[in-house]
Formats: C-alpha cells, sequence, structure tokens
C-alpha cells in the first residue's frame, strides 16, 4: 500500500510540473505574440494579448481626454502624464470620436504609442490566475482570464504611477509642473508649444 501512496504522489506530481510548464509556455506565447504585434501596429491582434484591466485603464484615460483641468489634475500623477501624452500627440477631433477605451488603444497601437520594446523574459512565478515575471527591476503581470492567459500592462503602469507620486512628495514640486516636465522628457521641448493653454481643457472644448 505505502509504494502504491508512493507512485500516486509521484505522478500527481509529475503532471503538476508538466502543467505548470504548459502554463509557462503559454504566457511566454502571448507575451511575444504581443511584441510581435505591437511593433508591427497589428492592432487588433495586440489588443487581443491584453487584459481587461489594461483595456479598462484605456477607457479611464479616454474619460480623462474629455475631462475638465480640475477633473485631470485631481487623478494620479502618472494618469495624467498618459493624458497629457495621448492629446498632444492625437488630433483632439480624433479623441472626440472615440467611443471606448478599445478605441483609445486601438489608436494608441496604431499609431506606435504603446511601447513594444521586447525585454529579457525571465521564469513565470505563477499563483493560481496571476503570474509575475520578472526582468532585471521591472516585473510583468499575466492574469487568466476564459481560460486563456492575457498580458496585464495596467499592472506596470500602476506600478509607475506610486514612483510619480513618491517623486513629487520627495522633492516637492507641483504636480502639473512635474507632469509637464515628464511629458517633455518623452517626447521633447517642442511637443507642448502649439498646446500649451489646451493642454488642461477637454479635447471636446478645442
Amino acid at each position: 500500500m505505502k509504494k502504491v501512496f508512493i507512485l500516486v504522489v509521484c505522478v500527481v506530481m509529475g503532471v503538476s510540473a508538466f502543467a505548470q510548464k504548459e502554463e509557462k509556455k503559454a504566457i511566454k506565447q502571448v507575451f511575444d505574440t504581443y511584441v510581435k504585434s505591437a511593433k508591427a501596429r497589428q492592432a487588433d491582434e495586440a489588443i487581443k494579448c491584453l487584459s481587461k484591466s489594461t483595456i479598462d485603464y484605456y477607457s479611464e484615460l479616454l474619460t480623462l481626454c474629455k475631462a475638465d483641468s480640475a477633473t485631470l489634475i485631481s487623478r494620479p500623477s502618472f494618469d495624467v502624464v498618459m493624458t497629457l501624452a495621448i492629446k498632444t500627440r492625437t488630433d483632439a477631433s480624433v479623441l472626440c470620436a472615440m467611443k471606448s477605451g478599445e478605441d483609445l488603444l486601438r489608436h494608441a497601437l496604431q499609431e506606435g504609442m504603446v511601447s513594444a520594446n521586447k525585454q529579457s523574459f525571465g521564469d513565470a512565478v505563477i499563483n493560481g490566475d496571476t503570474a509575475i515575471v520578472t526582468d532585471n527591476n521591472s516585473a510583468y503581470q499575466f492574469v487568466k482570464e476564459n481560460a486563456a492567459w492575457k498580458f496585464d500592462i495596467y499592472y506596470s503602469m500602476s506600478q509607475l504611477s506610486t514612483k510619480f507620486d513618491s517623486v513629487i512628495q520627495e522633492y516637492k514640486v507641483t504636480k502639473p509642473d512635474f507632469c509637464v516636465a515628464m511629458v517633455v522628457r518623452m517626447f521633447g521641448s517642442g511637443i507642448l508649444q502649439q498646446n500649451s493653454k489646451k493642454v488642461w481643457t477637454s479635447v471636446c472644448e478645442y
């Protein structure tokens, strides 16, 4: 009986190890597919690889593009930087015509506004329907939705948001000044010159 029990345990452990290996393979595949699709600006294929929380976040950004200055500046600094970056690189009429976060995300991917730089891909640590992949000082999250792994870019964005807010507190700068400085750092000093007054207002008021 003891030998049978040991055999059963070994079989279960073997099946579990195989399942983990297949899950990690699926995670790596969805990451590679996203990077390949984003680089090729194949927006619809890239969006299929992304989590619901990522798409929902772009819905929030679209709402902020259409919001007044008071609403915009009340949000975390990372959200403000993302919104300003989108508004300065996208025609107001295009943004006003968008109806969903998926519309905005598709546009951002087609215009090359979403980073698709492939980093080294470490081992995935899986915990139920969530997996974390660490790459140097960065961590990527993947979530399982409807039995399929999705790349959760929102996780990385939320980490950056915390860092941004910490910098503002540490250096005692105003949120508007910090956010504008970050956009300039990302895209150059000329990016806000033409829209310096409009950038804080709703795009639908342009």
